[in-house]
């Protein structure tokens, strides 16, 4: 198995503004996620780019709870003409169990659509 360790991508001409960001999380006991983890990418900053994709989330605890969310979505576009960035990739692992936790990882829209 490989393991999501790498950030989002740009999107549209604005290579210095990175997508989400590269989470990586060890719990050896209990992780009770009641707020957001979150690597989303960012919406396009220009008119006509597309948006910056999702990061990464690595977690690996013992017990996961909660009713929180796990994302690594990708960013909107600013019109119709730019695309939506992609989704992010994800790995949860240990020996666990979760309840009633979110994840979303998903690309995104044009703005319009």
């Amino acid at each position: 198995m490989i393991f999501p360790v790498d950030l989002g991508s740009p999107g549209g001409s604005t290579p210095f503004t990175p997508g989400g960001g590269a989470i990586n999380m060890t719990v050896a006991g209990t992780l009770s996620l009641a707020g957001n983890i979150s690597a989303n990418g960012a919406p396009a900053l220009g008119l006509n780019n597309g948006g910056r994709s999702g990061g990464s989330v690595w977690l690996t605890v013992g017990t996961l709870t909660g009713g929180g969310t796990i994302s690594a979505n990708g960013g909107p576009a600013n019109n119709l003409v730019g695309g939506g960035g992609g989704g992010g990739r994800w790995a949860v692992g240990g020996l666990f169990r979760h309840q009633s936790v979110h994840q979303k990882f998903c690309g995104a829209r044009r703005r319009g659509d």
